[in-house]
């Protein structure tokens, strides 16, 4: 997910003012999911999808499903100041993309 955050960032840049994840599988109503987000503060950093519970050594967070696909205004910050940076995000190669990206958003 880092690689492609980071190169979905370097083509498109600040073009977009919110970015959407969704797997191949993934169906978007789009004109529900832009009534949705007619209302929200394009100011904020948060990000939006179907919210499950991790397990594990952070069963305290919760982080939007992968799977379902989530909704996000925070790439700009991910790439260019977390993904790079152990201070904000993880640096593991092999973890669950969707887990890693709220962790970073967290941080």
């Amino acid at each position: 997910m880092k690689n492609t955050l980071s190169h979905v960032w370097r083509k498109h840049g600040g073009k977009y003012d919110l970015y959407i994840k969704a797997d191949n599988d993934t169906y978007v109503i789009m004109e529900n999911l832009r009534a949705f987000l007619l209302n929200e503060d394009l100011n904020t950093h948060d990000y939006h999808g179907f919210r499950v519970a991790a397990s594990g050594k952070v069963d305290h967070h919760t982080y939007n499903s992968g799977g379902a696909g989530y909704v996000m205004r925070s790439v700009k910050e991910l790439v260019e100041k977390g993904f790079g940076d152990s201070k904000y995000c993880r640096q593991a190669d092999k973890a669950f993309d969707d887990l890693e990206v709220r962790l970073c958003l967290e941080s």
